[in-house]
């Protein structure tokens, strides 16, 4: 009898490994089981690097699978990195098997764990990841179909982007005859000299609001001319949409409803360097779920609710994170979150802007489930991805201009040594956890150079004036800056 008949029907275990290739099944229980009772050191050394090589082995099997029916088990595997529920004390298997495992709306969240994240690529709701691997050319109907629908995505960001600029010229509208109606109002009254009997002159007051009519006229043509522009982007955004959708129709009838093998497999290998990423280079890449990695001090795990409460938090002080300029507009796209499974410190960039769709398409950052400093592994990955797009979106001359160029010059003047993003990330840490606090932990230069491109709201500016000499002269600074802006 082999070691996957032996074990109980009813285990955690035997349900992740369900339906699995007998050979392999085997192969990953005798190096599990070596693994867990080895003595010797070196072989526990050996033991551990072959049994998280199959660990990711069966991970890519899996997630071949991903879809509504796959089971729990092997959900909770591709989400936590859960193999044996005996890694786990009673407590934290209890609080684990509580987790809901409810469907997520695609359309409307970003942030994912990787199960879902698998499950949205599968089903063509999100594209693939970038990787170093050159990709073949379309050959099959699951390839055009991912390409098919990169193009409604891409459409789809362009419609929703512009609907937010018309709701801003339509508001303006509302505003514009707001003031209308109040020069009416305000014309309706009837001045009267008591003395000579004499009412319906207009009064001083009366005549100024009727200067303001030529603005306001000025005013409605402009948002006249947008209002129109933007219909036109919308419409045309709306019939590339509908374009997509027309050419999926065929290719679903004909059975092909998920990307290939390929491009999950590559997929997985890219989630597999995402972790990797989290740990950091003198971590321990042991991705399997245990106690042993579930910090206990408040069990603030970077769950979906938990990231969304925290980054909330975070994007208060630094509201510019997430921004992008489109015809002189800003708007804010946040990147998708992907949260992977195992212990980590760190948040990592995988990909600042969507390379196909640089205007609207979303970044990527992975955060590690589990760790102690959730608040770091949030901060350090929006600090990766600030530098990231930033050098991006700069390209040539990004060691010339903004923040990326700002930073270079002081790194060179400081003469630091070591990898720049690095250092923009460890100060952009300092910059969100205890600058923002009145605490002066940064050169000065970095200083002004995070005040200028990574500006904080301006009640925190003013509050943070009165509490240092530093603090109020780089307030005193932008406002003269302000006033020199104004006046031209």
């Amino acid at each position: 009898m082999g070691i996957f008949e032996a074990l109980p029907e009813s285990s955690y275990l035997k349900k992740l490994l369900l339906g699995e290739d007998p050979t392999f099944v085997e192969r990953f229980l005798n190096v599990k089981q070596k693994f867990e009772t080895a003595v010797d050191k070196e072989d526990k050394r050996i033991l551990k690097d072959q049994f998280t090589d199959l660990f990711w082995d069966l991970y890519g099997r899996i997630a071949l699978k991903v879809g509504p029916s796959l089971s729990n088990a092997k959900r909770l595997f591709l989400r936590y990195g859960l193999v044996d529920l005996r890694y786990l004390t009673p407590e934290d298997q209890k609080f684990i098997l509580e987790q809901p495992l409810t469907p997520v709306d695609y359309a409307n969240e970003t942030i994912f764990f990787v199960d879902e994240w698998l499950q949205g690529i599968a089903e063509g709701h999100i594209k693939a990841s970038a990787t170093d691997e050159t990709e073949s050319k379309p050959k099959s109907a699951s390839v055009l179909l991912g390409q098919i629908s990169a193009k409604r995505e891409k459409a789809e960001s362009l419609m929703h982007v512009e609907r937010e600029r018309y709701n801003r010229f339509f508001l303006e509208r509302r505003e514009c005859i707001k003031r209308l109606a109040n020069i009416a109002e305000h014309l309706q009254e009837l001045s009267k000299d008591e003395e000579l009997g004499i009412e319906g002159m207009f009064s001083p007051e009366q005549i100024k609001m009727v200067d303001d009519l030529s603005a306001i006229q000025k005013d409605i043509r402009r948002l006249h001319k947008d209002m129109i522009a933007s219909v036109r982007v919308i419409a045309k955004a709306h019939e590339q949409i509908k374009d997509a959708l027309a050419e999926e129709e065929p290719v679903l009838a004909a059975g092909s409803f998920s990307v290939g093998a390929e491009v999950i497999s590559r997929e997985v290998q890219a989630v597999r360097q995402m972790a990797k990423m989290t740990v950091g280079k003198q971590g321990n890449q042991f991705p399997f779920l245990s106690s042993s990695v579930m910090p206990k001090e408040s069990r603030d795990y970077l769950f979906r609710n938990v990231v969304k409460k925290k980054l909330q938090y975070w994007l208060e002080l630094d509201p510019e994170a997430f921004n992008r300029t489109y015809k002189g507009e800003t708007l804010n796209i946040p990147p998708y979150i992907i949260l992977v499974p195992g212990y980590g410190t760190i948040g990592a960039c995988w990909e600042p802007l969507d390379s196909n769709n640089k205007q609207f398409g979303r970044g990527r950052i992975a955060l590690p489930i589990f760790t102690r400093m959730p608040d770091v592994s949030i901060l350090s990955a929006v600090g990766d991805l600030r530098w990231q797009a930033a050098k991006e979106i700069a390209s040539y001359y990004w060691m010339e201009e903004g923040l990326t160029g700002r930073y270079y010059e002081y790194y060179l003047s400081a003469k630091l040594k070591g990898d720049l993003r690095h250092h923009f990330i460890n100060d952009y840490l300092l910059w969100m956890t205890k600058e923002t606090q009145g605490m002066q932990k940064l050169e000065k230069d970095a200083r002004f150079v995070f005040w200028r491109y990574v500006p904080l709201p301006d009640e925190k500016k003013i509050w943070l004036s009165k509490k240092g000499y530093y603090y109020n002269q780089l307030w005193e600074n932008e406002l003269t800056w302000r006033q020199g802006q104004a006046n031209k």
